[in-house]
């Protein structure tokens, strides 16, 4: 049976960085969307390499090679973090964001899944080629 996660993009050099601290510690990614749902915390979510700022090969596109457990999605007056989590280093100079969400259990999958292997929330399929652009209920065959 089917499990719901969030599949979020976030640039691959922000995730690598991220892992640098993971261990035993939270990660703050920003996001531009305002709020999450309050049944998203707790739920696992799926990193894919974005677009945006990827400092990779387009092979590499689509392929969600990190998960980390929501924590928290937290509102950002200043645009700037003001959380308990750790920003990735390569985040140092980035302009202001809207939000940030917390993981917790950051970690590279031993194998990269594809985001052709998730479907939507209601159980329906992505087209082929989607790539959310930001975080988004979805579900993932066990």
């Amino acid at each position: 049976m089917p499990h719901e996660v969030i599949l979020a993009p976030v640039p691959l050099v922000h995730l690598e960085s991220a892992l640098a601290i993971a261990a035993g510690r939270r990660v703050a990614f920003s996001t531009s969307q305002a709020s999450f749902p309050p049944q998203w915390e707790g739920r696992h979510v799926f990193f894919y390499a974005s677009a945006s700022g990827y400092a990779g090969g387009s092979a590499d596109i689509g392929k969600v090679p990190f998960r980390g457990v929501l924590v928290r999605h937290l509102p950002s007056s200043s645009g700037f973090y003001g959380g308990d989590a750790v920003r990735p280093a390569s985040t140092a100079t980035d302009n202001a964001s809207l939000a940030f969400f917390e993981v917790a259990d950051f970690e590279k999958l031993a194998k990269p899944l594809l985001i052709g292997q998730f479907a939507k929330a209601d159980g329906g399929k992505y087209a082929a080629g989607f790539t959310p652009r930001r975080p988004i209920a979805s579900r993932l065959p066990e």
